[in-house]
């Protein structure tokens, strides 16, 4: 029996060694003559039969993103990101990366390397054309999912591809930085210094409105944000000032235009733990003009409603001194057959993007 395998041991190795030294006579024979395509192909075979003769067939399995839950330090937190859920696996390995790397994005330089993630991807022939796809979907969703990173520019912000190619196979790294731009960082902001002094003046005002709620209901705390941000909040209709689409300015400057309500709306409710979520759409107003618009979905015993806290603003609709309630609450916790009356949701956050979907409106306004 051990003569048995000696002589099979001893035919392995010399069926290995024959294997081995024909590659690489192959590989020499190709340096000289490294037009010779058809040594190159065998080259490739002859290296892809040794590795699968000693290991077993090798195949490239594509990534998995990991759960969102083992990111996030807060469990209570993981309602906030609503649309995250609805992105194919390669945005959320993006999306993912992003979350990870928060404090290090307020630099505006930081390089995020993927690896090679994307590898199984970019072997197809439109694999980069679809990469820049699932990327514009995690960037455009984050920044929804996440109205605190006011800081970030994503007209800055560039997906690359570094390809290296070998005798046997083609290596692709992707990484995420600011391209030939200075920084990431929006208007305003040029260092983490400058972001970080943004940031703690939003933190002074959120803790401030947090605190007022502690002990109220969750329709109180509903209510007392929207009565907040109503009451601190100019609508700005220059359309030209730094900030005026995000929290910043809708907090600390005090003047925004819609989209700045609903993001520092979420915001607020996020700090305290009520499920929200962004809407993008078309609205039209009392003089019969349809214009893009943003509002939020709120969840509230259960059911889902309609909070515009924009159009709930006096001075957007017009009015000067006292105000009835019945118009300061026009546009608060409606339902679905109310506020289709004017306000029209779209599936896409931006023109030819990913398209989602929204939580189901309660039918009936709250309280009717």
């Amino acid at each position: 029996m051990k003569k048995v395998i000696k002589v099979l041991a001893s035919i392995i190795t010399t069926i290995l060694s024959i294997v081995i030294l024909s590659v690489l006579g192959l590989i020499i024979y190709t340096e000289i003559n490294k037009e010779d395509k058809f040594a190159a192909d065998l080259i490739q075979i002859g290296y892809e039969k040794v590795t699968e003769f000693l290991f077993g067939k090798q195949e490239v399995k594509e990534e998995k993103p990991k759960d969102l839950g083992s990111i996030i330090t807060n469990p209570e937190e993981i309602n906030k990101y609503y649309f995250y859920e609805q992105l194919e696996d390669y945005s959320k390995i993006i999306y993912n990366k992003l979350l990870e790397n928060k404090e290090n994005m307020k630099t505006g330089t930081y390089t995020i390397s993927f690896g090679e993630s994307f590898s199984v991807l970019l072997e197809q022939p439109n694999g980069s054309d679809l990469l820049q796809d699932y990327y514009q979907a995690a960037i455009e969703t984050y920044l929804y999912d996440n109205p605190d990173v006011f800081y970030l520019n994503p007209k800055k912000m560039y997906i690359n591809i570094q390809t290296t190619k070998s005798k046997f196979k083609t290596k692709y790294e992707v990484y995420l930085n600011s391209g030939n731009e200075a920084n990431y960082l929006a208007d305003g902001y040029t260092t983490k210094e400058e972001v970080e002094i943004a940031e703690q003046k939003i933190q002074e005002i959120k803790n401030q409105v947090i605190a007022s709620i502690e002990n109220k209901s969750e329709y109180e705390k509903i209510k007392y944000i929207h009565d907040y941000l109503i009451e601190q909040i100019e609508y700005d209709e220059t359309l030209s000032k730094n900030n005026i689409y995000d929290i910043y300015g809708a907090l600390v400057n005090k003047e925004c235009v819609c989209e700045g309500y609903a993001k520092s709306f979420k915001y607020l409710l996020d700090e305290a733990r009520i499920e929200n979520v962004i809407v993008i759409g078309k609205g039209t107003n009392s003089d019969g003009q349809t214009e893009s618009h943003a509002w939020n979905y709120v969840k509230l015993e259960g059911a889902w409603y309609a909070v515009d806290v924009t159009w709930d603003d006096p001075i957007v609709k017009g009015f000067v001194g006292y105000v009835a309630q019945k118009l300061k609450y026009k546009y608060f916790l409606l339902g679905s057959k109310d506020i289709s009356e004017d306000h029209i949701p779209s599936t896409q956050f931006v023109e030819g993007g990913k398209e989602y979907t929204y939580p189901v409106l309660n039918e009936n306004n709250y309280r009717d």
